[in-house]
C-alpha cells in the first residue's frame, strides 16, 4: 500500500511538473509574438465577438479575458467593450451576462464600468448584480 501511494505521488508530481513546464512555453511562446501578431488577434477577437453564434461570442469573451488578462501590454480590447457591454444589456442568458461581466473586467474600459454602474442597480438577476457589484468595486479600488 505504501508503495502505491509513493507511486502516485510520483506520478501526480511529474504530472504536474508536465503542466508547469508546458504552460510555461506557451507563455514564452505569446511573449514572443511581435506586435503584428498581437494585433490582428487583437481585431479577430473584436470580430468574434460581435458574432450572431453564441458559440462563437462566448470563446471570444473567453479568449478577450485570457489575453487581457494576462498580456493586456499587448493587447487592447476597448473596442469590444462595448460590443460586450451590449450583450450584457440585451441578453436574457444570465450564463452570458456573467461573461460578459468577466470580460468587461479584465478589460477595464471606463465607458463601459461607467454604464455598468449605472444599469448594475436595476439587474433583475441577484447573481449577476452580485457580481457587478463585486467588478464595480474592483474598478473602484484600482
Amino acid at each position: 500500500m505504501q508503495i502505491l501511494n509513493t507511486v502516485r505521488r510520483g506520478a501526480c508530481l511529474a504530472l504536474l511538473v508536465a503542466l508547469v513546464g508546458s504552460s510555461t512555453a506557451f507563455a514564452q511562446a505569446y511573449a514572443e509574438k511581435d506586435q503584428q501578431w498581437w494585433n490582428m488577434l487583437e481585431a479577430q477577437l473584436v470580430e468574434s465577438a460581435q458574432s450572431d453564434i453564441d458559440q462563437v461570442r462566448h470563446e471570444a469573451f473567453q479568449h478577450i479575458i485570457f489575453f487581457a488578462e494576462n498580456y493586456d501590454q499587448f493587447v487592447n480590447f476597448d473596442d469590444a467593450a462595448f460590443e460586450i457591454m451590449g450583450r450584457f444589456e440585451a441578453s436574457d442568458s444570465v450564463e452570458e451576462r456573467l461573461l460578459a461581466l468577466a470580460a468587461l473586467n479584465a478589460i477595464g474600459e471606463e465607458a463601459t464600468i461607467s454604464r455598468l454602474m449605472e444599469v448594475a442597480d436595476a439587474e433583475s438577476s441577484e447573481r449577476v448584480r452580485a457580481v457587478a457589484a463585486k467588478v464595480l468595486l474592483n474598478h473602484a479600488a484600482g
